[in-house]
């Protein structure tokens, strides 16, 4: 059975989770927040391999405003490489991973600008 649990590990000293406010969206804050996020979930997913922990539901803040219209950055192409190796390390280690949108992105609208679920590309 493989057990672990969501999103935040009290236990080590980062988060994947770092954001900014929507006032304050550069692409350099989005750069930095973005690097710093996949830094600490790589460190976070070798930390529980070493516990046994082989679970991980990942939390929805990696990318901040990721599919905000404000968001015209390429980020997809620009990680590409760190995505890939953190799911080549995800698939080396049989890890089981998940994700869900957080608590403020609401899926079942009727109003289409206001649903998650719709691309802003």
């Amino acid at each position: 059975m493989k057990i672990g649990y969501p999103c935040v590990n009290e236990a080590m000293d980062c988060s994947a989770a770092n954001t900014f406010r929507l006032a304050s969206y550069s692409e350099e804050r989005l750069l930095a927040a973005v690097s710093a996020n996949l830094v600490c979930l790589r460190r976070m997913l070798e930390w529980n391999v070493a516990q046994g922990l082989l679970f991980f539901r990942m939390g929805s803040g990696i990318v901040p405003f990721g599919s905000h219209e404000i968001n015209t950055f390429p980020w997809q192409t620009h990680f590409a490489a760190q995505f890939r190796e953190i799911g080549d390390y995800i698939k080396a280690n049989d890890l089981r991973v998940s994700f869900h949108p957080d608590q403020f992105v609401v899926l079942n609208s009727p109003v289409p600008t206001l649903c998650g679920a719709v691309s802003r590309s």
